[in-house]
């Protein structure tokens, strides 16, 4: 397949002949080059197979991977696709964009060689910057995999210092439940850097190598493919 994307859609409504035609009729206005429907339940479970071995996929071709988890709205989809393109040629590296397009949930999958120090330390950045332009276009960043420690410095591009402090708050010993890891509240660890400029003037703020240090992780990409869509009724 020659494309540069491929989107995979499944119909479910009662008037499914209805709703698939009226798709291959706006995707052929977009100027979609084949579109091609399943007919059978195993031909429909070998067109999801290309979705869910994207990131095994990715790992094939790259020696490591990072994959980002941000949102946007989906009419930014679009402008956040350029925004990273732009930064392929900012930071040097390559980036898979696996996403869901109901949603605006992104997975850019960024292409980096984890035995190389520079690499990673570019690709930390590249996902940093990935996330604050979700958040320029109205978006968050994160949309399903949630903050955890490597995200930690991405906070305050987000959130004010007043909404950061509350959510330490919720974290506090005293007001936590028993299941609650209240030390996971913005700890002072090695956290991915953060280009923007910091803003960290919170009370809960502390972290110590905010936008300073990286957590180095290892992660891999899909091959580009012209526009291509598989729609599975």
């Amino acid at each position: 397949m020659n494309a540069s994307a491929q989107l995979t859609a499944e119909v479910l409504a009662q008037r499914q002949r209805e709703v698939v035609q009226a798709l291959i009729a706006v995707l052929r206005e977009q100027g979609a080059t084949r579109i091609q429907i399943s007919r059978s339940e195993s031909e429909r479970l070998r067109f999801w197979s290309g979705r869910k071995n994207a990131f095994p996929t990715a790992g094939r071709i790259s020696p490591s991977y990072y994959c980002m988890d941000g949102t946007v709205p989906r009419h930014s989809i679009g402008p956040l696709l350029a925004h990273i393109e732009a930064m392929e040629r900012k930071y040097g590296l390559r980036c898979i964009n696996v996403f869901h397009a109901s949603d605006g949930n992104m997975h850019p999958l960024i292409l980096f060689n984890g035995n190389d120090q520079d690499e990673w330390h570019r690709a930390e950045a590249f996902g940093s910057d990935i996330l604050e332009a979700c958040v320029e276009l109205g978006g968050t960043v994160t949309g399903e995999h949630g903050m955890g420690i490597e995200k930690i410095n991405s906070m305050c591009v987000q959130f004010s210092p007043e909404e950061r402090d509350t959510f330490h708050a919720v974290s506090a010993p005293s007001t936590a439940p028993v299941y609650s890891i209240p030390t996971m509240a913005f700890p002072p660890v090695r956290a991915a850097p953060s280009t923007a400029r910091c803003t960290c003037a919170a009370a809960c703020c502390r972290i110590l190598t905010c936008r300073g240090s990286f957590l180095l992780t290892g992660a891999s990409h899909i091959t580009r493919t012209g526009k291509a869509f598989l729609l599975s009724p």
